[in-house]
This record gives C-alpha cells, structure tokens and sequence, in this order.
C-alpha cells in the first residue's frame, strides 16, 4: 500500500511515537452510485490520549486533500454500530450514514 498510485497513508506523531494513522484508497463505485470513484478511508486509528483534541479531524483533512488531488470528490468509510465516539467524530466532520449492512450467523 505504501508504493501504491492509488493510496496514500498518513500518520500523525508527536515526539517520534506514533499516535494517529489513517489511509486513503481510490475504490470503484457500483453502478447505481453517483460518483464511478470514491476514496476509502481506511484503519483510521486514534491513541485514547489524542482523541476529541481534533487529531481525527487532521488525518481526514490529509486524506480529503489527497483525494481532492486525485480528482475524487467522494469519501467513504465504514465504522462499528456501536462505536458512538467514532460516529460522533465522523458526523462532527460531516460524514452521514448511507446504508445499514446487517448479517446472521449460520
């Protein structure tokens, strides 16, 4: 993913250690979508002590100018039902929900 055209990793860090990464891939759409292309946001991981300062907020604003570059004006990502923190963060920034994927165990 790191030598790939089509994706772009970003991390944030503070005094060498790591404490935010996240990474951009350009996806097709299917067919009844608007956009043909979109950008995938993806492994967006924030340590607990960075989180509601706006680090979130930074790692999109990277990928979003990266796609914005690569010509795609859609982005996409996928989070947990439950994990209200990061849905709250994705709303704050102006994400919204388009689909419900549901399953069953066999």
């Amino acid at each position: 993913m790191i030598s790939s055209e089509h994706v772009e990793l970003v991390a944030a860090e503070v005094d060498g250690m790591v404490v935010a990464s996240g990474y951009a891939r350009i996806e097709e759409s299917k067919l009844f979508y608007k956009h043909p292309h979109y950008a995938y946001l993806g492994f967006i991981d924030i340590r607990p002590a960075y989180r509601g300062i706006g680090t979130n907020k930074k790692i999109i604003e990277a990928l979003q100018t990266w796609s914005h570059f690569k010509n795609k004006n859609q982005l996409r990502l996928e989070v947990y039902f439950d994990n209200l923190p990061a849905i709250n963060a994705y709303k704050k920034i102006g994400f919204s929900s388009i689909m419900i994927q549901m399953r069953i165990g066999l």
